[in-house]
This record gives structure tokens, sequence and C-alpha cells, in this order.
């Protein structure tokens, strides 16, 4: 089954860019490759109307700060991750509230791939705020948790195939970049 690949961006040249990139390497289809708008509020408006099925493996590529506006570029250091981090937590709540078995939320997580993928090496340090949360949430829980601080296309393309080709669901963690 071909994963999905959402991508959680506000550059849109390299959110374009990548697209095309897993397009052609992968070889996967557009209809498995999400951008949800770039900004903000329309990737919190994409990730509220986004409901993962429980056998798929879907891959997240996050940006650690998207823009409120066309014009306030890095204004809100890290709130891609905090996003993230909120719809992921509500998630997993909402699971439990339904009396979903423990089990089975986390065979969905070991099904994610989440690359906090990040221009800006100073959101990926352990003591930022919106990074910490996320990554405390992830480790141990979704199948690959991948730090990328370059925004390194390669980088991103590696953790993906690695993801896919994996056997089992077994969590992984791992740091790329330079």
């Amino acid at each position: 089954m071909e994963p999905k690949i959402v991508i959680i961006e506000d550059d849109q040249d390299y959110a374009k860019t990548l697209v095309d990139f897993l397009k052609e390497m992968l070889s996967l289809s557009e209809k498995n490759l999400s951008f949800t708008g770039g900004l903000y509020q329309e990737t919190e408006a994409w990730l509220e109307n986004f409901s993962p099925a429980g056998e798929e493996k879907i891959i997240f590529v996050v940006d650690g700060t998207l823009a409120q506006s066309r014009f306030d570029f890095g204004v809100d250091e890290g709130n891609g991750f905090g996003l993230f981090f909120r719809w992921l937590s509500n998630l997993i709540t909402q699971m439990e509230e339904r009396g979903k078995p423990k089990e089975e939320i986390e065979n969905l997580l070991r099904n994610f791939c989440v690359i906090l993928n990040t221009g800006d090496p100073k959101m990926l340090k352990e003591d930022f705020p919106p990074y910490k949360q996320l990554r405390e949430l992830c480790e141990g829980r979704v199948g690959k948790l991948v730090t990328n601080h370059l925004k390194d296309i390669s980088g991103v393309t590696e953790a993906i195939t690695d993801f896919i080709s994996r056997e089992g669901n077994r969590p992984g963690i791992e740091r790329k970049g330079g």
C-alpha cells in the first residue's frame, strides 16, 4: 500500500520542489501527496478535517514555523510544531474518549513518520518548548521521528524511503542534517 505524505510547509516553492522530487524519486501518485495550504490558518483547517485510517502509513513533513499571512514569515517561531502537537494530542484524546483500545491507538501512531523540518537549528534545541512537547509526545510511539534541521530534501526523502521499506512497526528516532 502506497503511503500518504502530508506536507505542512509555508514556503510554497520549497513544498512544490519537495512534492516534485518525491513523485519522481518514489514514484508516488499525486493522490497520496497532500499540501496543507501553507499558511497557519489554512493548515489548521486542513488538519481539523484530516482523519487518518488505521492501516495506512502516513508521513508528516512538519515545518517549524508557519506564517500567519503572506507578509509575516518567521514571526511565530515554532508554531508549526505547536500546531501539529495540538492536532496529534487531540487525535489521541478523541480516540481514548471513544473507547478505542490502547493497542489500536499505538498501532495507528506506529504507522506515522514525523519529520520535523526547519531551516533554523535553534528550533530543534531540547529546551525549545514547541519542539520539546512534540518530541516527547512522539518518542517511542510513532514509527519514525526525524529531525531535519537544514530542510535538506535528500534528508526528507531518505527518511521517507527508510520508513516505507521498514518491516514491522517499531518506533525509531533519528537526526538528519548538518
